[in-house]
């Protein structure tokens, strides 16, 4: 069973779940997973203090606000949907944080680390993306090349979407060397390989 996605514009994609996707589609995403690891790592140090730094530059309006809400929220007489409306007026303020500070940890990691990210992001797009209505009309793509050239936007979406896929019940405990499954990609291996069959 194929997620339905909805894009901008009245565009839509359908994405594979988890279970859905073939031994040869694992193995890439497996590849990839592996070789972005390390950069998620420090992507994910950097935010953390990135956050602290960001929330601590907060306006004074902003900061206002947000004790406001926080006020609410342990209000007691208040009914619940008015705790709940300023509970959710915290999560946004906190998403921003969290946005802002992953945008700007991204510009401090080196180059490879950046690609490495970039790489996962694509090639899970490529693995999950089984079909998509977009304007102008354009085929699925079936490669990294051909995913490059589609709308940033339309990229983002697709990205956030398959990024919230559960896929802890995939197998990644092979061996960089290949020596749990000798059919898994070694570390030798060209990790830019394309799934040139993934989408289709």
């Amino acid at each position: 069973m194929t997620i339905r996605v909805e894009l901008p514009k009245g565009q839509w994609a359908e994405i594979a779940e988890a279970d859905e996707i073939t031994v040869e589609e694992k193995w890439h995403l497996e590849r990839a997973t592996v070789a972005a690891t390390a950069a998620n790592v420090r992507l994910e140090r950097f935010a953390a203090t990135l956050a602290v730094k960001v929330r601590n530059e907060l306006t004074d309006v902003e900061k206002k606000r947000e004790a406001e809400l926080r006020s609410k929220v342990a209000n007691k007489r208040l009914p619940k949907a008015q705790k709940d409306e300023a509970q959710r007026g915290i999560d946004a303020i906190n998403t921003g944080i969290a946005n802002m500070a992953v945008t700007m940890a991204y510009g401090q990691l080196s180059k490879d680390d950046q690609d490495a990210i970039d790489h996962y992001e694509a090639v899970r797009v490529l693995v999950f993306l089984r079909d998509w209505g977009l304007t102008p009309e354009r085929p699925v793509p079936t490669s990294l090349d051909e995913l490059r050239k589609i709308p940033n936007v339309v990229m983002k979406e697709i990205a956030r979407r398959t990024a919230g896929i559960d896929i802890t019940d995939l197998d990644f405990s092979f061996s960089i060397e290949g020596e749990k499954d000798p059919k898994a990609p070694t570390g030798d291996s060209d990790v830019s390989e394309e799934p040139a069959a993934a989408a289709s």
